[in-house]
């Protein structure tokens, strides 16, 4: 190596990044569907915990549904009406 430079370092992010979120997630999956057989077999086992799953499967639904209009289909139609006035305006 002549003097004065420098090795090569590898360049940051890019498809390394991606494969580590995608392990992640991978990994997270894994967990909830551990999470969600154990859950189950615990109401065969007690049936009193049949309701306590069925509250927690609504209360996730309304979040789900309250995060796909406000914050999916809403900022979606957001963005269309300022696109709207800037093209208007101009």
């Amino acid at each position: 190596m002549p003097d004065g430079q420098l090795p090569r370092l590898p360049s940051k992010g890019g498809r390394r990044q991606q494969e580590r979120n995608s392990a992640t997630f991978a990994a997270l999956i894994g967990l909830l569907m551990l999470a969600f057989g154990f859950v189950a077999l615990v109401s065969l086992v007690l049936p009193q915990v049949r309701g306590l799953v069925l509250i927690l499967v609504c209360g996730v639904g309304f979040f789900a549904v309250h995060y796909l209009t406000w914050g999916r289909w809403l900022i979606r139609l957001r963005e269309k009406e300022a696109a709207k006035a800037k093209a208007t305006d101009e």
